[in-house]
């Protein structure tokens, strides 16, 4: 796995903790919210979102330039053209079933494990 992606789980973990994640295909910018993972660049970035504006959100990334950054802003159109979601929030707003809508890729509990990403021990 590519270091973007094991940095947005790294930060999403210590937000999240061991939260299930969810992978949305099928998402709308008003669905996006502070703490998801948004893959970008033809499924090749992913990013964390840090806060929604109305003319884009405001990320934290690994691996960009070989680096670690914080604050950049992504347009809106860019992050509605991304290639999907990942989200820690529970689904128990939404009635409906998303997996037979095909929104959601079922059992997608995805973790840092997934992408042997070692734990961060406290010093």
């Amino acid at each position: 796995a590519s270091g973007c992606v094991a940095f947005a789980y790294m930060l999403t973990d210590l937000v999240f903790d061991e939260a299930p994640s969810r992978r949305l295909y099928d998402f709308t910018y008003d669905e996006i919210r502070a703490g998801d993972i948004v893959r970008i660049d033809n499924d090749y970035h992913s990013v964390v979102v840090l806060e929604k504006t109305p003319e884009g959100v405001i990320v934290a990334e690994g691996n960009y330039a070989k680096c670690v950054r914080w604050g950049r802003l992504i347009s809106r159109k860019k992050i509605e053209n991304g290639n999907y979601i990942i989200t820690r929030y529970s689904d128990d707003t939404d009635d409906t079933d998303d997996e037979a809508e095909g929104d959601t890729e079922p059992d997608a509990d995805e973790t840092r494990d997934d992408y042997d990403i070692p734990d961060i021990e406290e010093q």
